[in-house]
C-alpha cells in the first residue's frame, strides 16, 4: 500500500484585541503563514491461514495477519511539521470448530499487538523554561479467548451464547506531564476495553418459522477511562427483546425493545479530562456516556 499526502495547514498566532479587556487580550487567530507537507508512505501487509478438517463436522484453523494503518488528515491538522508514523499491528488466532444439527461450537484463542499507538507527551525545555508538546508512541498487547456456541434441542427453540475473555495491556507506555513529573503506565489495561464480555440469546420459532421472537442478555465487565486506570466504569448488564414476522415472501415486520431493564451502564468517561491521567479520579461526580434508556423501534422490509 502506498499513500501520498499533500497539502497546507494554516499556522496560528495569539493577538491582543483590547489590552483593557482581559476576555479579549489573548485570542488565537490565523497568522497568514502556512506549513506545506508533501510526503509518501508505503508499507506491506500480509495474511496467511491454514485449516485442517478431522471430518465434515470438526476441524482446526489458524491465521496470522500483519496489517498497518496509514496516517490520516488528522495527523496534519494537529501538527503539519511532524512526520506521522505508520501504525502496524500483528493479529494471530488459533481455534477449534464443530457443527452438527444439534450444536455448533467455536473456540478461538487470539493474540494482538499494536505498535506505534500515538499519544501526546510534554517535554520541559531548559532554554525557554516552557513545556513543549511532542508526539510519543507506545505498544499494546492482548491475549484472549472467544467462545461461541448454539444449541438447537427442537425445531422451535434455540439458545446461542458468546463470551470474550481477554487481557489487554499497554507495553512501554511512559509519560511526562506539563510539570515535568514522570509516569510509568507499562502493563496498565487498555482504556474502554473490558476483560469480560458475555451475550446469551434464547429464541423461539413459531408458525413454521414465520415468527421469530428472541431475547438477549448482554454483559460488559468493568473498564477504565484512562491509561492510568484511575477512573473505573462499573460492569453492567442489559436485556433486549426483538421479533420478526414474515407476512409473505416480500413483506416482513420487525420490532425491538432495547435496554428493557433500563440499565445505567456507562460506556465511556470524559476523554477531555485526560486519557492518560484523568482529572476525574476520586471525584464523586463526573461526565460519562451512558446507555440509552429503554427504547422501542419498529421496521418494515419489503423486497422488490
Amino acid at each position: 500500500e502506498t499513500m501520498r499526502a499533500r497539502g497546507a495547514v494554516g499556522l496560528k498566532k495569539t493577538v491582543n484585541l483590547d489590552p483593557n479587556n482581559p476576555a479579549t487580550s489573548s485570542i488565537i487567530t490565523g497568522s497568514g503563514l502556512y506549513a506545506n507537507y508533501d510526503k509518501t508512505f508505503s508499507h506491506a501487509t500480509l495474511t496467511g491461514g491454514v485449516n485442517y478438517q478431522f471430518n465434515r463436522a470438526a476441524g482446526l484453523f489458524a491465521r496470522y495477519t500483519y496489517a498497518n494503518r496509514m496516517p490520516s488528515l488528522g495527523n496534519y491538522v494537529t501538527s503539519a511539521t511532524a512526520t506521522p508514523v505508520i501504525q502496524t499491528m500483528h493479529l494471530g488466532e488459533i481455534g477449534f470448530k464443530y457443527t452438527s444439527p444439534l450444536i455448533d461450537l467455536y473456540a478461538t484463542g487470539f493474540w494482538t499487538k499494536y505498535n506505534n499507538v500515538a499519544f501526546t507527551n510534554y517535554r520541559f525545555d531548559l532554554n525557554t523554561g516552557a513545556s513543549v508538546t511532542e508526539a510519543r508512541f507506545a505498544d499494546t498487547q492482548t491475549f484472549g479467548v472467544e467462545l461461541e456456541g448454539t444449541i438447537r434441542p427442537t425445531s422451535w427453540f434455540d439458545l446461542s451464547a458468546t463470551a470474550t475473555l481477554q487481557d489487554p495491556r499497554y507495553k512501554g507506555l511512559t509519560y511526562t506531564d506539563a510539570a515535568g513529573k514522570f509516569y510509568n503506565y507499562d502493563g496498565k489495561r487498555l482504556i474502554r476495553v473490558p476483560t469480560v464480555s458475555l451475550r446469551v440469546v434464547p429464541g423461539v420459532n413459531l408458525l413454521d418459522g414465520k415468527l421469530r421472537v428472541q431475547a438477549s442478555w448482554e454483559y460488559e465487565g468493568k473498564r477504565y477511562v484512562d491509561t492510568a486506570n484511575s477512573v473505573r466504569l462499573p460492569a453492567y448488564g442489559t436485556i433486549n427483546l426483538s421479533a420478526r414476522a414474515q407476512i409473505n415472501d416480500r413483506l416482513s415486520l420487525y420490532g425491538y425493545v432495547d435496554n428493557l431493564n433500563n440499565s445505567l451502564g456507562l460506556t465511556e468517561g470524559n476523554p477531555r479530562a485526560g486519557e492518560l491521567q484523568n482529572s476525574d479520579a476520586g471525584a464523586n461526580t463526573f461526565i460519562a456516556r451512558p446507555l440509552i434508556g429503554r427504547n422501542y423501534r419498529a421496521a418494515i422490509m419489503y423486497k422488490f
